[in-house]
């Protein structure tokens, strides 16, 4: 499906500049996806879609982290849905493929997340 239309020029053009090079895309995206998320929760499918197309590109590009922050963002979407299996294994999986840095930012945001999901 891909990421929909901006959600404003002026809000595109900021995502643009803060992420600058191709590689960022991903990033790009999963931006997009939680400006959607803070402007309305109605907002969900296309920040879902957004996420999806950040993952897409992560994965094209072997990225792992750019992979589990991306799945952070969607299984938190997720939980708050109700969709608590579907977040859980999907953030496990990812954070599972880990063997070392788990006191970055980003590991310790999955894996706090994961304790919520198991714990709802």
């Amino acid at each position: 499906m891909g990421c929909p239309t901006p959600i404003s020029p002026q809000a595109h053009r900021l995502l643009q500049l803060t992420s600058s090079t191709t590689f960022d895309n991903s990033s790009l995206h999963r931006q997009q996806g939680e400006l959607f998320l803070k402007l309305s929760a109605h907002r969900a499918t296309e920040a879902e879609a957004c996420f999806q197309t950040s993952l897409d590109i992560a994965r094209q590009q072997n990225s792992n982290a750019w992979q589990l922050r991306t799945t952070t963002s969607l299984a938190r979407l997720w939980h708050s849905q109700g969709q608590t299996a579907r977040a859980r294994q999907a953030l496990a999986d990812i954070y599972d493929s880990y063997t070392e840095g788990f006191g970055t930012p980003d590991l310790i945001a999955a894996k706090k997340l994961l304790e919520e999901i198991c714990i709802a």
